[in-house]
């Protein structure tokens, strides 16, 4: 199988003061991608030059236009408010998918388009020169990616992900709530609840009938709560410790398609990750070490896949990553990194 994506984007943003107390940032950004898969038969599956027939094909386009504007309003001295807008249009063109030998195909998909607009709201307070409180609320949008909208791919085993050239974008009300406090000298520590209402949820549904076929569908409606914390250490002025956890509780809450799968966790989120390690930067070397842990995750849209090291569930991992990077003068560095260091098998 051959699956390019090419990618463009391009941004441009302003800031400026606007009298005492006001800091005025607007822009706007444009994304447009174009993926085309392609998947050949193979007399010799071990030589992957010994292609004969395309069996399979799917491409599309899209673009996104985006604008944006935020005042940063000084309340007070420890009283900060932020106020913003965005506004995005997205389009989606020149969908196709051909299967060799299935009826319905080739096919062509009509072009679609929408429009968002999404503001949002924050504050920081800050309590004392040691605790800073903050605060935010706003509308969140994403379009579903060209993959999702057009590429149907299948495993071995006879599992089929399908495609869903009438996906709709998915939105979200968002907030949170959140404390930064310096604990002692070289530690800090930070607190955070959030929330996440959503709509329109992209996700894979699985066939209540036939349980290998996948699709992607446009859920009723979501809501993840959950709760991040984050402690760091300075030990020198060029050594830091960190470790940060992440909870997230989200369920389906409405689902027409599938009533099932109401109060089930959304497929393939982890409810628990977390990360640690540790950080050196000393003259012109900075090197890190992270490990991370990801919780277990559901593949399955009723979350039926509760069983545990058996093929094709998703269980718990840690992984560790390092980097080293060495300053070359003020314009280059050279960085050796390497990914899964403890080699495991996840």
């Amino acid at each position: 199988a051959e699956t390019p994506l090419h990618r463009t984007t391009g941004s441009i943003q302003f800031m400026f003061p606007v009298f005492s107390r006001h800091i005025v940032t607007f822009g706007g950004d444009l994304t447009r991608s174009v993926a085309s898969t392609r998947e050949y038969g193979l007399a010799d599956w071990r030589d992957e030059n010994s292609r004969n027939r395309m069996t399979y094909e799917a491409g599309g386009k899209s673009l996104t236009t985006g604008l944006f504007a935020q005042d940063e309003l000084l309340i007070r001295k420890d009283l900060t408010a932020y106020i913003g807008v965005r506004g995005d249009f997205w389009q989606t063109f020149d969908g196709r998918a051909n299967q060799d030998g299935v009826e319905g195909y080739p096919a062509s998909y009509a072009a679609r388009k929408a429009f968002s607009l999404s503001p949002k709201a924050a504050i920081v307070y800050r309590l004392s020169p040691v605790t800073t409180l903050r605060s935010s609320i706003g509308r969140v949008f994403r379009a579903p990616t060209i993959y999702e909208l057009y590429r149907t791919w299948s495993y071995s085993s006879g599992t089929v992900y399908r495609a869903n050239p009438d996906l709709k974008p998915e939105v979200a009300i968002s907030w949170d709530a959140g404390i930064d406090r310096r604990l002692w000298k070289g530690a800090d520590a930070s607190l955070a609840y959030f929330e996440n209402r959503m709509s329109n949820l992209v996700y894979r549904r699985t066939d209540p009938v036939a349980p290998k076929i996948n699709e992607y569908v446009n859920a009723g409606k979501a809501v993840g709560r959950g709760v991040e914390m984050e402690l760091s250490q300075r030990l020198a002025p060029d050594l830091r410790l960190f470790l940060n956890a992440t909870f997230n509780n989200a369920r389906i809450t409405e689902n027409e398609s599938k009533p099932s799968t109401e109060g089930r966790f959304l497929a393939f989120l982890p409810r628990w990750t977390s990360n640690g390690g540790a950080e050196f930067e000393g003259g012109r070397i900075r090197a890190t070490l992270t490990g991370r842990y990801v919780g277990k995750i559901y593949s399955h849209d009723e979350n039926r896949d509760v069983v545990t090291g058996v093929p094709g569930s998703f269980d718990p991992y840690f992984t560790a990553d390092a980097k080293v990077t060495y300053r070359i003068g003020r314009l280059f560095a050279l960085s050796l990194s390497v990914e899964n260091i403890l080699d495991r098998e996840y």
